[in-house]
C-alpha cells in the first residue's frame, strides 16, 4: 500500500475510535451524538480518500469532488447511500441550530452507514 493510503487508512480508524467514544461516554453529560455523527463522516471521508488514492491516484479537492466520485466509481456503489447519509447527518449536525440526534441513531450510523462504507473500501483493497 502506498504511504498515503496508509495515512488515510489510519486518520479513518482514529477518527471512527472518537466517534465511538463520543455517543458511548460513561456520563450521559459527556456524550455527544451530534458530533459522534460529524466524526463519522470524516471517517468515511478517509475511507474513500484511502480507496480513491490506492486505486486511482486521486486526492479529491473537496466533499464536492469526492461525492462526485464516489457516485461514479463502481467499487463504491454498494456504500453510496451510507456515504450520502453520513454526509447529509454530519452536516446538519455541524451547521443546523436545532438538529439533534439520539444515541441509538449515532450507534445506527457507526454500525450500519461508516460500516457498509469500510466494508466497501477494505474489500477493494484486500483484493491485492
Amino acid at each position: 500500500m502506498e504511504r498515503r493510503t496508509i495515512a488515510h487508512l489510519h486518520t479513518a480508524e482514529r477518527n471512527r475510535a472518537v466517534a465511538h467514544r463520543l455517543v458511548l461516554q460513561d456520563d450521559e453529560q459527556d456524550r455527544s451524538p451530534e458530533w459522534c455523527a460529524v466524526v463519522a463522516f470524516y471517517s468515511a471521508v478517509h475511507l474513500v480518500s484511502t480507496y480513491l488514492w490506492e486505486r486511482l491516484l486521486i486526492e479529491p479537492r473537496d466533499h464536492l469532488e469526492r461525492g462526485r466520485l464516489v457516485a461514479l466509481t463502481s467499487d463504491l456503489k454498494s456504500c453510496r447511500g451510507s456515504y450520502q447519509r453520513l454526509r447529509d447527518i454530519g452536516f446538519q449536525a455541524r451547521y443546523v441550530p436545532e438538529f439533534r440526534i439520539s444515541g441509538d441513531a449515532a450507534t445506527d450510523l457507526l454500525a450500519s452507514d461508516l460500516a457498509a462504507v469500510e466494508s466497501a473500501v477494505r474489500s477493494t483493497l484486500d483484493e491485492d
